[in-house]
Formats: structure tokens, sequence, C-alpha cells
């Protein structure tokens, strides 16, 4: 669960980059609506900045044994599992959806509400 926290907040670093650059990739022509064509990528940068870091930080708690960090751990791995199925049904929904990040949004659903499932069932 921290790695693939880790790699959220890495991509959402990239996105928000993205995001932020988005209106210099039209040159000396850029169109009227330029400064909000990233405006969907700031946002998701944003809360997949979040996102990556509850991970990481439930799941570091986790290791550390902190008290009741367990149950906070598989209620931000499965709110990311529900946020990640959403994702899939939404590639996948529009014409010509990319078949990749669909296939990699459904193995983040898949390892995350396992972990979810993990993590609510009490250690021995």
């Amino acid at each position: 669960m921290a790695i693939l926290g880790l790699a959220i907040f890495i991509a959402a670093i990239a996105m928000l980059v993205f995001g932020l650059t988005a209106a210099s990739r039209f040159g000396s022509a850029p169109p009227p609506n330029v400064g909000s064509i990233g405006t969907g990528q700031v946002v998701g940068g944003v809360g997949l900045i979040i996102a990556g870091l509850a991970m990481v930080g439930s799941a570091l708690a986790v290791l550390a044994d902190v008290r009741g960090s367990r149950r906070v751990a598989a209620a931000v791995s499965g709110a990311v599992a529900v946020l990640s199925a959403a994702g899939v049904i939404r590639v996948m929904g529009e014409g010509g959806g990319d078949p990749v990040l669909a296939a990699a949004l459904a193995v983040t659903t898949i390892i995350l509400g396992v972990a979810a499932i993990i993590l609510v069932r009490r250690p021995a």
C-alpha cells in the first residue's frame, strides 16, 4: 500500500506539472480559453497528492503499530479503490477510451480492495 501510494504521489506531481504548463504548449496563437485548459489536471493532481500522502501515511502508521491505524488504512485503501473503480468506468465510458489506463486502474482497484479487506481483519 505504501509503494502504491508513493507511485500515486509521483504520478500526481507529473499530472500537476502537466496541468500548470498546458498553456505554454500553444505557442504564439493560443486559443481564447488557454487559461482554463489545465485546470482539470491541476485539480486532479492535487487530489492524487492528497490520496497518495494518505496512503503512504496510513501504511507507515500500520507498520509502526499505531493504535487504530488499521481501520484508518482500511478506510483510505477502500476509498481510493472505489475512486479507482470509478476511474475505470469513466475511462472506458468515453469513446475510444485508453485500455492501458483502464487496466492500470483496474489493477489498482483490485490491489487496494484486497488491502482494505486484509486490513479490516483482526491480526492473529
